[in-house]
């Protein structure tokens, strides 16, 4: 893994790209570190003074433990990070090759995975490409979050349609009250006529005494 992050550099360097032309990056790196094992370091390309290094990592094993380093030609500690998931962030304080190291804190064999960029500008507030567990805690989060947001939705189209059943049947059987009511209404008034027309008509009809 060291020598394939090297080359990459290295036909960078070599290439039409120059140190200011465009930020250099190794990104994706995958290592295994053996547990209680030596330091695995690695060896960046010549920095000038003021160079900034930005970048990412994540341990992950049964047992998670790594102490990772940026060190100067003369073996100076720039930056240092003892969590598994962390930031690089250092600028080079003197010119010349920096090493990269990861230490183990634990027995047991971790998978490394890290990127990084180098700027000549000393920029070190890149938006990190690499992907780490941080990132998926806060996808699942959002995904948990949409879930119940979904839920609360269905939810609440749930309650309108029973709500507007309710209505619609409580409507129906006032409409079918309401006409049987009028039918009612004009049965009785019906029947009123009749006995008024016949009450009028015998009160007027001319009586015969024999």
């Amino acid at each position: 893994w060291v020598e394939k992050c090297f080359f990459f550099l290295l036909a960078a360097m070599v290439g039409r790209i120059g140190w200011l032309s465009l930020p250099l990056a190794c990104q994706g790196i995958f290592f295994r570190l053996p547990g209680r094992a030596a330091p695995e370091c690695l060896t960046l390309p010549d920095l000038k003074r003021g160079f900034g290094v930005a970048g990412t990592y994540e341990a992950d094993g049964e047992k998670e433990g790594v102490l990772v380093r940026l060190l100067d030609p003369n073996s100076k500690v720039l930056w240092t990070g003892k969590e598994t998931t962390g930031k690089i962030r250092a600028v080079a304080e003197l010119e010349g090759r920096h090493q990269l190291c990861f230490d183990t804190l634990v027995d047991t064999e971790q998978t490394v995975s890290f990127n990084f960029r180098i700027d000549a500008t000393g920029k070190t507030d890149y938006t990190d490409p690499f992907v780490t567990e941080d990132h998926t805690k806060r996808i699942e989060e959002l995904t948990q979050m949409i879930e119940q947001k979904s839920l609360d939705v269905l939810e609440q189209q749930q309650y309108a349609i029973t709500r507007e059943a309710v209505h619609r049947n409580t409507t129906e059987a006032t409409n079918n009250r309401m006409l049987w009511w009028a039918v009612a209404e004009v049965v009785v008034l019906m029947g009123l006529s009749a006995i008024q027309v016949t009450y009028l008509k015998s009160f007027f009809e001319v009586k015969v005494v024999v």
